[in-house]
């Protein structure tokens, strides 16, 4: 089967099973994580894609809800989401290992809209992200405890 990284992608999108969407699965995982963590003002959802090794053309992505942030990882997309109001803040997407070693390469030629990713790359290669995580579990304690953040991640851009 031979398919372009357009089709992929939209095969990625569909979810797991692709009668759910990664949408309805993105939600579904957050009812999951309000369930198993109700005192929590803001939950942190997870979202891994694994590459089955037995079937080449086969991406898993797996939905995991907590209550912190975990050390960032490739094939990894971290949002935060404010219970209150169900508010969703993408705060990083970290591609897998290849991605990661030739993109930041040809910095120069890809696309505007892509810079942000390499530069969420280059942090995560420097170990900035894992700073950034220890920043924002300080930020979700501080909030579960006073319902207010320092500097609001929540805020429109």
């Amino acid at each position: 089967m031979d398919t372009t990284a357009t089709e992929l992608q939209r095969e990625i999108h569909k979810g797991t099973n692709s009668k759910r969407s990664y949408e309805e699965e993105f939600w579904e995982c957050f009812e999951q994580g309000m369930q198993k963590y109700p005192e929590s003002k803001i939950l942190v959802i997870n979202v891994y894609r694994k590459k089955e090794r037995a079937l080449q053309n086969i991406v898993r992505q797996l939905f995991r809800a907590s209550r912190y942030v975990g050390t960032p990882q490739y094939d990894h997309t971290l949002y935060l989401v404010r219970v209150a109001d169900r508010k969703v803040v993408h705060v990083w997407s970290i591609p897998d290992n290849a991605t990661c070693i030739w993109l930041p390469l040809r910095e120069n030629d890809v696309p505007e809209d892509q810079l942000e990713l390499i530069q969420t790359i280059k942090s995560f290669q420097s170990g900035a992200l894992d700073c950034e995580a220890d920043k924002l579990n300080q930020k979700i304690v501080e909030f579960n405890k006073t319902g207010m953040m320092g500097k609001n991640l929540f805020a429109k851009k």
